[in-house]
């Protein structure tokens, strides 16, 4: 809020304090509402429509519009600044009479005669009304006014004419527009760079000019905010004067916004034009623009010079995909020198169906799609010749993401629709890889080590769950730890109790929650074993065997070292690929079963 006019509305609300302070009971108005300037009649107003202010400092005229914004009339054609009518509304509203004076001769000492300052309004469907504002009273904090049409000299507080005395350009709104950035759906910028058009479709910005890409929404929506929320540092003519002044005739950059219509009515596109720095008697680190909006030029921030470099790779989004699993049906991976993998969707879960028909990990599946959305692109890639050479090689990598309908209908054919595909280059020297993205016609330069992340084989989409809920009930187990003799325990009807092992007592609580971890136990992910890696099976940390009600076989698994990540490898008998357990499930099979001599 302007600080003169906060002191104004404080001057305003002392003065009313005052007065019902120091009335003394009948020498005036007895009630509060008698006491104002423009009392409600009959306990209500009709909200004002149009005002009109004239002061030595020239005359402006405001009307409201049906959608309650002041506009400027007079001596402009402009937005108003709300906060400022509205403080002089509110003021007005509100005006308390001090002291009341018969009517004398000495209205010209008074600057009554003509008054120093008017305040006109018109009320709906009413007459007009006019205070006129005098001189300043000999109490500090008061000034002489009249209300045209009646006869007394009124006193009221001196805050009033503060409000009304001031520059027709102080009345306007310093914002460079009122439109919210939120109902802009299509940006066109032309600067240096080039042109770049933008479009909000479906809720999200896409480029498309001087390419067809992803935008970056987060990007896209700070950057209108932040140009749209430039504040007017200055007022400078109309812009039908001389452009070339300010260099405008050929701006360096311009700007047009088109907006949402809630209605269906269309509305008028917002445009701007950026021209030269400013003069330094228009303000420092400022520049021309050009608002055809608000028939002016004006000037705003330096800062708004970021538009002069503006270009479509700064707004486009730097991920590789926005995959979305929800309308994936079926995906392929395809790595050099590997089964080619077929992955469907299995009702709520995924299946491996090709080359091995087996239920696959549906928390994998979300993970890989997650880690492509992640990936962050180091370079997009334009240049022909460096995208033949780095492909060089062929493709190491493919990932198919495509939907599937089982039958033909209206919309698409029988089969599998591609939604993204990518493909993936050899490692480069640079310790990166070119990823293609066919569906999206973009080449991009990403870290090499993605492709390490994306299980291509079948081993790893085992489902992490190691033992199945068909197993049924957990009847025994046997703990070996580290070279110590095994320990096995069986379920009887009183529960829990030592089979085998040792002599010391059973520790029961211990052996219901290894029996419940057992009988619940995940893996973290499964690995391909690299050839000559050492996973320390040959002198297991531990090893377990457990037999279930309904299953015929035992579950076997033995745990090797630690991982340098804190997990643990594991080798589960008759199943292949290694598993990773995490450390706490680990912890927790590494306890003692048997109570401490």
């Amino acid at each position: 809020m302007n600080w003169k006019a906060t002191l104004a509305l404080l001057a305003l609300a002392l003065g009313g304090a005052w007065f019902l302070w120091r009335d003394p009971g009948g020498t005036r108005d007895a009630s509060f509402g008698d006491v104002l300037v423009f009392p409600a009649v009959d306990g209500t107003r009709s909200p004002m429509e149009r005002l009109q202010l004239e002061s030595t400092d020239g005359r402006a005229e405001f009307v409201r519009g049906a959608d309650g914004r002041w506009d400027i009339v007079a001596p402009v054609a402009d937005r108003a600044d709300a906060q400022i009518i509205g403080e002089i509304v509110g003021a007005l509203e509100s005006l308390p009479r001090l002291d009341r004076l018969a009517p004398g001769s000495r209205l010209a000492e008074m600057g009554l005669e003509p008054p120093l300052a008017r305040i006109i309004f018109v009320r709906r469907a009413g007459q007009p009304r006019e205070l006129q504002l005098g001189n300043r009273t000999a109490v500090e904090g008061r000034i002489y006014a009249r209300v045209k049409g009646e006869e007394d000299v009124i006193v009221i507080p001196k805050g009033m004419r503060d409000l009304v005395q001031r520059p027709g350009d102080l009345y306007r709104d310093r914002r460079l527009t009122a439109v919210s950035a939120s109902n802009i759906v299509r940006v066109s910028i032309r600067n240096p760079r080039g042109a770049l058009l933008l479009s909000r479709e479906n809720g999200k910005w896409e480029i498309k000019e001087p390419i067809q890409a992803r935008a970056n929404a987060a990007v896209v929506d700070e950057w209108l905010e932040k140009f749209a929320g430039f504040a007017v540092r200055s007022f400078i003519t109309t812009d039908l004067g001389d452009l070339f002044e300010f260099g405008l005739a050929a701006p360096r950059a311009t700007v047009r916004l088109e907006l949402e219509s809630k209605t269906g009515r269309a509305l008028d596109p917002v445009e701007w034009s950026l021209g030269d720095r400013a003069a330094p008697n228009f303000g420092k680190d400022a520049v021309y623009l050009r608002s055809p909006e608000r028939h002016a030029i004006v000037t705003v921030p330096l800062e708004s010079e970021e538009v002069l470099y503006l270009t479509a790779d700064a707004l486009r989004e730097r991920t590789l995909t926005a995959l979305n699993l929800d309308f994936i049906d079926r995906v392929r991976v395809r790595r050099r020198g590997e089964p080619a993998l077929l992955l469907a969707r299995a009702g709520d879960d995924w299946e491996l169906r090709e080359p091995e028909r087996m239920p696959a990990e549906a928390a994998e599946m979300t993970r890989l799609v997650k880690r492509l959305n992640d990936a962050a692109v180091t370079e997009f890639v334009r240049d022909e010749a460096v995208i033949a050479q780095g492909f060089a090689g062929g493709i190491d990598l493919e990932c198919v993401f495509a939907a599937y309908a089982s039958e033909v209908t209206a919309e698409s054919g029988a089969g599998e629709t591609p939604a993204v595909t990518l493909q993936f280059s050899s490692a480069l020297p640079n310790g990166t890889r070119l990823v293609r993205n066919v569906e999206e016609r973009i080449v991009a330069r990403l870290p090499a080590s993605i492709v390490d992340e994306i299980p291509a084989r079948a081993v790893e989409w085992q489902r992490l769950r190691l033992v199945d809920a068909t197993f049924g009930e957990l009847l025994r187990f046997e703990v070996t730890r580290g070279g110590e003799a095994p320990v096995s325990v069986t379920f009887a009807s009183s529960g829990w109790r030592l089979e085998s092992g040792g002599s010391a007592p059973l520790e029961v609580a211990r052996a219901q929650s290894l029996a419940t971890l057992l009988g619940r136990l995940r893996a973290a992910r499964w690995i391909v074993p690299a050839q000559d890696q050492d996973f320390g099976f040959a002198k297991p940390s531990l090893v377990v065997n457990a037999r279930f009600a309904r299953w015929s076989g035992a579950f076997e698994f033995r745990v090797g070292r630690q991982t340098e990540g804190g997990l643990w490898f594991a080798k589960v008998e008759d199943r292949f690929g290694i598993v990773l357990l995490s450390d706490p499930d680990v912890q927790l099979m590494l306890r003692p079963l048997l109570a401490a001599p």
